[in-house]
């Protein structure tokens, strides 16, 4: 459905039924929502869903910043009231990921054909097309793992995400519950040889297992309990996340090369003469560090990277790319910094002071907020890119900021 095309609500106050025509061939509609219009009709849309269904978001601050569309299927008496798929669309784009009513409000894969084809009226928006073909590959293993079909090397490798994450909408909540399904009932060690032609023994899939063997490790790593970071032995891949929560200060170390999930380490105030991982997958959080002396950072993040508390940073280069939100936050100058290529989504310089340093900026898909720097210098840093959406932070609403942005 397009502008000016199937059910849309204008902002009067007027019955869901009034806006949707039956169904044909006992299938749903797209209904939009336009900007501005009253929210509560939005709220009483998916009454009944309020539990799995843009819970995390007030609907009055999503119609006062955007057009908003919602996919609705027959309920058992054949009327449209069962809402499948959401997604706000602002400027063209699409905000977030598109939301659905299952687990973590993915998106349905029986609906991914009607996203994929709603898809095609807003361009620009290509990101969406490996989600769905990743959902896609996952939903053709499934069947095959269920008919004991053979897996190729290259299907597990996909599986196991030896290559990258596996995209799915609103992933960064957690891992895609249908891959979990999989390998729950597959024999990993012996999958993980087949495609890799690493050793068995050379597999670990527990934590103690981890402390022995050096080359792969599958699962969550959570090194908490087992005291300096620096005493612990690492496999040089991480499928899955790494954890450790209680170190305050490293020095002289070397991570994994490869973390395919989260990097935490939200404690960490001081880093000195440490080369972390070249490619993680999802967020890198080391929101409590203070200062880096001979730090060497990813090449990539796939996530969020959460330096919010990084004062000083001198001769450091950033990851070249980051896939959603870069914060640094109490960083006040840039100088000697080498920020990334590209940032997915917003920028957080709240405290920058001068723009000394910003030679050259990143692309990047969302906001640069600047809260502290002076007017004068804002408006020069836009003249000078003007692809860039510049602003200060209490000028303006923080959407599309990321929700997680705003409780930093």
């Amino acid at each position: 459905m397009g502008e000016g095309t199937g059910a849309q609500f204008d902002g009067k106050k007027t019955s869901l039924s009034t806006f949707i025509e039956a169904p044909k061939n006992s299938q749903g509609e797209w209904v939009k929502f336009n900007k501005g219009s009253d929210p509560q009709l939005l709220a009483d849309s998916f009454k009944g869903y309020e539990n799995n269904f843009w819970a995390s978001v007030s609907t009055d601050r999503k119609l006062s910043e955007s057009d908003h569309y919602v996919y609705f299927s027959p309920d058992i008496e054949g009327k449209l009231k069962i809402p499948r798929l959401a997604m706000s669309i602002y400027d063209g784009k699409i905000l977030d990921d598109p939301e659905g009513i299952v687990i973590d409000e993915t998106i349905d894969l029986d609906n991914l054909n009607i996203f994929e084809e709603k898809l095609k009226e807003f361009p620009g928006n290509d990101l969406y097309k490996e989600t769905i073909s990743d959902m896609k590959k996952i939903v053709e293993i499934k069947d095959k793992s269920k008919e004991n079909i053979e897996l190729s090397k290259d299907e597990l490798r996909f599986l196991y995400e030896i290559k990258g994450k596996i995209k799915v909408f609103l992933y960064k909540f957690n891992d895609f519950p249908l891959v979990d399904d999989i390998i729950r009932t597959r024999n990993i060690r012996h999958d993980l040889h087949t495609c890799t032609g690493i050793n068995e023994s050379d597999i670990s899939v527990s934590v103690n297992e981890s402390e022995k063997s050096g080359k792969i490790h599958f699962g969550v790593l959570d090194k908490s309990s087992f005291g300096k970071v620096e005493d612990s032995i690492l496999p040089e891949i991480i499928l899955g996340s790494y954890y450790h929560r209680d170190s305050r200060s490293i020095s002289d170390y070397q991570f994994s090369n490869i973390v395919r999930g989260e990097f935490r380490m939200k404690n960490l105030t001081e880093a000195t003469n440490i080369t972390l991982p070249k490619e993680i997958d999802q967020t890198c959080d080391l929101s409590k560090l203070e200062s880096v002396k001979n730090v060497t950072f990813p090449e990539s993040v796939g996530a969020d990277l959460r330096l919010n508390s990084l004062k000083s940073s001198p001769d450091t280069i950033l990851p070249k790319t980051i896939g959603n939100n870069l914060f640094l936050g109490k960083l006040e100058s840039v100088k000697n910094i080498t920020l990334p290529e590209s940032v997915g989504k917003n920028i957080y310089l709240y405290s920058l002071k001068s723009i000394e340093g910003l030679d050259k900026m990143p692309t990047c898909g969302g906001t640069v907020f600047l809260n502290d720097l002076d007017i004068e210098s804002v408006n020069i840093l836009k003249t000078k890119y003007p692809n860039l959406k510049i602003e200060r932070w209490h000028n303006l609403s923080p959407y599309p900021a990321s929700k997680s942005a705003q409780n930093q």
